[in-house]
């Protein structure tokens, strides 16, 4: 190879001092005309025994061919790698090498040097692997590290350098072996002191690595790698330093994007609304999140990091929070489990805790990651929802006997009917037959007449709340004259206040006529001005309606006993009455008020009362001013109204 090539002297001393076996074969004669000494240490054979022999001389039969069509077929990129080629040794053992072929051309001769990598070395040692593989890679001229020689002494001049540094660089080789200065002058300002300073303790360690960025020919920076060793003679005085360059670019872009992922996912860890715990397998705590300290109640990680998580858990729990670890372990993940947890000053707090195990690279156990929620509000929720279903249960109960009994108030109330109108009648021929009566049999008849009524009107308000809660009521609406019902039913009523010496005033603004149902409202009016009658001793009852918005309102107030403000919310319920010892004074069914509530309901508006005790009261409710072109629609059993826009 004398005079072929650019520095024999550096490719001899890589050759015979690398690490990596080396054949040359000539593919004309089909021999081996050059082994250097390591090659002849992984074949054991002697380099003059190697050399006698051909190709099939140290390859299995059976994969003879292969081995044949490896060396011989035509390399891609001038070289061509292939792994696990089946050779022998000497003493007929079998071992597998990893070979790199490159062609060459010497004068006339076609030859292919082959680098052997003895895989059975590397699998018994991964040192000697990584070992192997640096060595192999300073003799690789076409792959993309560039070597390099420098001296060691004054301003590191280069003098050798591979030529694929144009590849990566753009610059040519002699513009470094020319110019001593030229590598120095083309790293980054701000690394060249850092990669000049671990330079100057070369001598000390024989062997360092830099990373710098590196100015290219066109003007871009690229990042490298550079490692190099002190290469000594055998006396031990340094002559000169051996290095590799490469391009690492990628792989800095690659490591800056992982530690942007690694930044990102640790302030999703940092930032999560979730308390995420990270343990040993011993349930000491290694990492937590912000979450989990408030939650916890620490102010912050140093007081949680080195505890062990069963800490936070209630120790009545403990043999439980045990059992889900081992159960961790074995199925790898738990989900939902309730614990009692604890806070930093031992109080307790209901939580949830869901725990997953993650393994090694090897597929053994590592860590715990687990994460806690309070569910002290949800349980709260819970204990509502089921109070409030127990309510609902409850109540379904009591609106089926409410049923029961307004059916039942029903029956009664047609079966009394029947017998309430014959005896009108028959009072009514008693009086006949009787002409003028006085005295004992003029009460007698009064007091018939007084409580027939009393009678009918119990029977009459009865059937209306049935027929209102069964759903088959109808509302007649009609245009009606607001100012004529309220005089009307005042009329009604005249000879009652009159009776007890109680005015009754009207205070009718301009009201629209409206679409009501002429009959209830006269009800209600008839329900809420005999009330304040009833019980008003002195002083007037006043009547007053004006429009209020989209609504007409009607105010009935007076001065009487008023109603204690413990019992107004009970006051429109049915048979309820304010004092049991009132109903013995004034009479009244306790259905008045709820008949008129619902009424007023069924038209679309609202009954109110305010009351002070001992003062008066003030009943007030509302009708809608509906368009007389939108009557009443009775759906389902409901009675649906429509507004007038």
């Amino acid at each position: 190879m004398k005079n072929h090539g650019l520095d024999e002297e550096i490719y001899r001393s890589v050759f015979e001092k690398g690490c990596c076996g080396i054949l040359v074969f000539d593919i004309k004669k089909g021999r081996f005309i050059f082994a250097n000494p390591t090659i002849c240490e992984i074949v054991r054979y002697s380099s003059e025994e190697l050399l006698k022999l051909r190709l099939d001389d140290i390859s299995p039969k059976k994969d003879l061919q292969h081995v044949i069509r490896e060396f011989t077929k035509k390399p891609q990129r001038n070289r061509s790698i292939t792994l696990n080629i089946p050779l022998l040794r000497k003493d007929k053992t079998l071992f597998y090498c990893d070979v790199n072929l490159k062609p060459i051309r010497i004068g006339e001769e076609k030859l292919l040097v082959g680098f052997f990598k003895d895989l059975t070395l590397c699998r018994h040692s991964c040192k000697s692997l990584r070992d192997s593989k640096e060595r192999l890679d300073y003799i690789l001229s076409k792959i993309p590290i560039v070597i390099y020689t420098c001296k060691v002494d004054g301003d590191w001049a280069t003098t050798f350098i591979s030529k694929n540094i144009q590849v990566q660089t753009g610059h040519r080789p002699e513009d470094f072996t020319k110019n001593a200065g030229f590598w120095i002058a083309h790293i980054h300002p701000h690394d060249k002191q850092k990669v000049l300073n671990k330079l100057s303790n070369l001598m000390d360690k024989k062997h360092i690595i830099n990373e710098y960025r590196f100015l290219c020919r066109d003007g871009r920076y690229v990042w490298m790698q550079d490692e190099t060793k002190l290469v000594c003679d055998k006396t031990g005085r340094p002559v000169e330093r051996l290095g590799y360059i490469l391009d690492i670019t990628k792989s800095k872009s690659a490591d800056e994007k992982l530690r942007e992922s690694e930044d990102k996912l640790r302030n999703i860890f940092d930032s999560s609304p979730h308390a995420i715990t990270i343990t040993d397998l011993n349930a000491n705590i290694i990492d937590c999140n912000h979450a989990t300290l408030a939650l916890h109640g620490f102010s912050s990680k140093k007081e949680m990091i080195g505890r062990n998580a069963l800490e936070l858990i209630a120790k009545k729990e403990h043999e439980k929070a045990l059992r889900n670890i081992r159960k961790t372990v074995k199925d790898g993940i738990v989900s939902n489990i309730e614990y009692t947890f604890l806070k930093k000053d031992l109080s307790e707090f209901h939580g949830e805790l869901s725990a997953s195990l993650v393994r090694d690279a090897s597929g053994g156990p590592k860590l715990f990651v687990g994460i806690t929620k309070d569910i002290t509000e949800r349980r709260r929720v819970d204990e509502l929802r089921k109070k409030a279903e127990l309510r609902k249960q409850e109540i379904k109960k009591l609106k089926e006997l409410d049923r029961i009994k307004t059916d039942f108030l029903n029956m009664i109330s047609h079966e009394l009917k029947t017998p309430l109108t014959a005896l009108s009648a028959h009072i009514e021929v008693l009086r006949d037959l009787e002409g003028d009566v006085s005295g004992l049999k003029k009460k007698s008849f009064d007091a018939l007449e007084r409580n027939k009524e009393q009678l009918r009107i119990l029977i009459s308000n009865i059937l209306e709340i049935s027929r209102i809660e069964s759903g088959k009521f109808n509302l007649n609406l009609s245009e009606m004259d607001l100012h004529k019902s309220i005089d009307s039913v005042i009329n009604e009523l005249r000879a009652s206040s009159d009776k007890k010496g109680i005015s009754l005033i009207k205070k009718i603004g301009p009201v629209p006529r409206i679409r009501a149902d002429e009959e209830k409202v006269k009800i209600v009016l008839n329900n809420l001005i005999n009330n304040a009658i009833k019980f008003t001793k002195k002083g007037p009852v006043i009547v007053q309606a004006k429009k209020a918005g989209g609504n007409i309102l009607v105010d009935v107030i007076d001065r009487g006993i008023g109603i204690p403000e413990n019992k107004i919310h009970k006051l429109f319920e049915k048979f309820y009455q304010v004092e049991p010892h009132l109903r013995r004074k004034y009479g009244g069914t306790g259905l008045g008020l709820t008949i008129s509530k619902q009424l007023v309901e069924l038209h679309g508006g609202e009954i109110s009362v305010k009351s002070f005790f001992g003062r008066g009261s003030r009943f007030s409710f509302t009708l809608p001013i509906f368009s007389s072109k939108k009557p009443a629609e009775v759906k389902n059993g409901k009675n649906t109204l429509h507004r007038g826009l």
